[in-house]
């Protein structure tokens, strides 16, 4: 007798008319259609955005007008926020939701820099989360001056506050010794090893990486719509990567789970953490995207080269790496002035 495999969870299965139908639906939230056969690329994709959405089961609450919370009801629900992806609604959402529990009750007028800058201090503990409190107010209010939501308010309170600094330089920038400490440990052949090559080869990020297979590769070039800014990239496969495909069995994605279905980006990159583990390196997926616009900015890649490569649409990723590379060049080249000039 087959075992049946178990099933994901808020998945609901419903027969008509001889057809199955796929639900999403958490708790009295929402009931969402997924698209497709159960389990393929179309439906996983649809599950994940499903399941990053918070559950809309409480009754909104009615606030008064012209106060923080009442401003953050009226940008949650304007068009603009809905145009927005709805990984990105889902974690403003959620974010502006705490706000709007702790501070909703404040009246837009006593709202002034100081304000805001008492309540990022208040998150000085954790730097991201004051940096994002500002981020997420900031885009707000710029949204409510530019509509004229806002009566009794005409400048922005975050306009002055500034960002905290933060000395963590984050994830760990894979080394070459430890690439190779990885490869070692998960011989050609393994899935394991096809992630660390698609990720060292394509400098996609984790969600893109979850997404990419033979369907987005057409005369040796790979190219893929990037998932958090919807830039177009066009990636020659390198020798080395095409190897490590034609080597692991996969299906509609490079990259699949042991029972062959796609990955969502947060399963990935909990599992390649793990096998990152088990072969005693340090790194993790986005490590492995720095390493490679390293490896990329030290062989001579310029800023536009890098946009192209890694999808980024300002100059401040790229430049950032492009100067590093120039600085450990340049200290190379200056070392030899230190050397004593012997005695003629």
């Amino acid at each position: 007798m087959t075992k049946q495999r178990k099933r994901l969870p808020y998945v609901l299965r419903e027969v008509a008319r001889g057809r199955v139908f796929w639900y999403f639906r958490k708790g009295k939230g929402k009931r969402v259609r997924l698209p497709g056969r159960y389990g393929s690329p179309e439906f996983m994709a649809a599950y994940d955005e499903a399941i990053s959405l918070p559950t809309v089961a409480q009754k909104k609450t009615k606030r008064a007008p012209e106060t923080l919370g009442w401003l953050i009801d009226q940008y949650v629900s304007s068009p603009e926020f809905g145009e927005m992806k709805r990984s990105t609604r889902a974690v403003k959402s959620s974010f502006l939701k705490k706000i709007a529990e702790e501070s909703g009750h404040h009246p837009l007028d006593a709202i002034n820099s100081s304000t805001i800058r008492g309540g990022r201090d208040k998150r000085a503990h954790t730097p991201s989360a004051a940096n994002n409190f500002l981020k997420h107010l900031s885009a707000m209010y710029r949204w409510a001056i530019e509509n004229e939501a806002i009566t009794s308010v005409t400048t922005n309170p975050t306009r002055d506050v500034p960002r905290l600094k933060i000395k963590s330089e984050g994830h760990h920038t894979w080394t070459p010794e430890e690439i190779e400490q990885y490869r070692a440990r998960w011989p050609l052949g393994t899935r394991e090893r096809l992630a660390l090559e698609v990720l060292a080869f394509t400098g996609l990020r984790r969600g893109d990486v979850c997404r990419v297979g033979p369907a987005h590769v057409k005369n040796k070039i790979l190219s893929i719509k990037t998932e958090k800014y919807g830039v177009e990239v066009h990636l020659p496969i390198l020798p080395a990567l095409q190897e490590a495909i034609d080597a692991t069995p996969h299906g509609s994605t490079f990259i699949t789970t042991a029972k062959g279905l796609p990955y969502v980006k947060e399963s990935f990159g909990n599992w390649f953490g793990e096998c990152c583990a088990a072969a005693g390196v340090p790194g993790r997926a986005h490590g492995m995207r720095k390493a490679a616009a390293t490896l990329a900015a030290e062989n001579g890649a310029t800023d536009s080269q890098l946009k192209a490569i890694f999808g980024w649409t300002t100059d401040e990723m790229p430049t950032l790496y492009t100067r590093k590379a120039s600085r450990k060049k340049m200290a190379g080249e200056a070392i030899k002035t230190l050397e004593r000039t012997p005695n003629t």
